[in-house]
């Protein structure tokens, strides 16, 4: 396969993520924003939509940092052997691909956080459910302007 071609492969696979998360936002908004006595009380149909949201938005950003980035900067002739994640990400800020290295290392730790169990900790939970419903707004208008970059850069073969 090229670059494109995988390139268009993997993007694939995000819409799937993406369309996970547009659900379980949608079923879950109703809880928004949350607080401790949401969190300690969550029906189990609205736990399950949760939990894809949590994993969905860790599997979205998985794909986007591992695979796409690394595609997207092939596809534009950029030498990414050798190249850190973060030299990636300064390379995608610098041409304007990504908003923000910081952003990214953010959404990253917010990742991170949500993957773990904190059972004595509703509060702490309802915080980062919270920062994960605007920050997986603020990845659904990334993801537009990736996809409007790729489209006028002619690097996928959609």
């Amino acid at each position: 396969m090229t670059v494109i071609e995988l390139l268009a492969y993997e993007l694939k696979i995000c819409l799937i993520h993406l369309d996970r998360l547009k659900l379980a936002l949608k079923k879950t908004e109703h809880l928004y924003p949350f607080t401790e006595e949401t969190i300690s009380n969550i029906p189990e149909d609205d736990l399950g939509y949760l939990e894809l949201l949590t994993v969905r938005l860790g599997k979205l950003q998985d794909t986007l940092g591992e695979k796409v980035f690394t595609l997207i900067l092939e596809a534009l002739g950029e030498s990414v052997e050798n190249k850190s994640f973060i030299d990636k990400l300064n390379k995608l800020e610098k041409l304007e691909i990504l908003p923000s290295v910081q952003w990214w290392q953010d959404l990253r730790k917010l990742r991170n956080i949500l993957v773990h169990e904190y059972p004595d900790n509703p509060a702490f939970i309802a915080d980062n459910l919270n920062t994960a419903f605007i920050q997986t707004r603020r990845l659904f208008i990334f993801w537009d302007s990736l996809i409007t970059y790729i489209d006028v850069n002619h690097l996928s073969s959609r």
